[in-house]
């Protein structure tokens, strides 16, 4: 739940720069669970630009680690 909330947070901030068309979380959750490429799923998507990431929990603390990939 939490990662879903912080995915959507990170969505809706960049949806508001004007210069990014950013696609909506329920577009790619149909990928979810497969071992793809960035490739395999920047392709489908019909963007050029994908950001994973990964929320790992130590005790109480999370961290968030997240990239961009072109």
């Amino acid at each position: 739940m939490l990662a879903a909330s912080i995915s959507d947070e990170v969505i809706n901030r960049l949806s508001e720069r004007g210069k990014l068309k950013v696609i909506a979380r329920s577009s790619i959750s149909a990928l979810a669970g497969y071992d793809l490429s960035i490739v395999e799923i920047a392709r489908p998507l019909g963007v050029q630009y994908v950001l994973h990431g990964v929320l790992c929990r130590n005790g109480t603390t999370p961290t968030l680690t997240a990239e961009l990939s072109d």
